[in-house]
């Protein structure tokens, strides 16, 4: 535990070092990922993520900017999950650009999107409010298949934590 009023990334470059570390020793083979919160979301820390060859993904904060990038995703482009019997959710992906000068990148843009489709409140709201998750990635991984359902099953999980049993498949 960290004393005082402390960010949640302070320290994260140096943990990313000693984990990287632990995991060599230990023998550890094939490619590392790292799951991170939007807290967590920092050049220095994709940049030595990076250095390290470890994948990455991190939960982004919809701030205007993400937003915009979500709202400019096409209707065609949202693909269908598996969700409870009285929701609908979707995933899509985009690009996002982030930063200015040498920090500017681009960066995968994943985003799950839900919406109970019955219960208390009249109709016409479920066909109109999305709960957002964003995830960030690294441009263009050429992710397989079996990394694709493992993704998936990442934002189905997200269904779960936020009070909705998702249909985990």
């Amino acid at each position: 535990m960290r004393k005082g009023s402390a960010g949640s990334s302070r320290g994260v470059v140096r943990f990313v070092d000693e984990l990287v570390a632990n995991l060599r020793r230990a023998g550890a083979a094939g490619p590392t990922t790292v799951r991170a919160d939007s807290g967590f979301w920092s050049r220095k820390l994709i940049d030595r993520l990076d250095a390290h060859d470890v994948k990455w993904s991190i939960t982004v904060a919809l701030r205007s900017a993400v937003r915009a990038a979500i709202q400019a995703i096409g209707d065609t482009a949202w693909t269908d999950i598996a969700y409870t019997n009285s929701g609908h959710a979707q995933v899509a992906e985009t690009e996002y650009t982030t930063g200015r000068g040498k920090a500017k990148r681009t960066v995968r843009l994943v985003v799950r999107r839900t919406r109970l489709t019955d219960g208390p409140l009249p109709a016409h709201i479920f066909t109109v409010c999305w709960r957002l998750i964003g995830l960030v990635f690294q441009p263009r991984l050429g992710w397989s298949c079996g990394q694709r359902r493992t993704l998936l099953r990442i934002l189905r999980a997200g269904c779960r934590r936020s009070g909705h049993a998702a249909a985990a498949r």
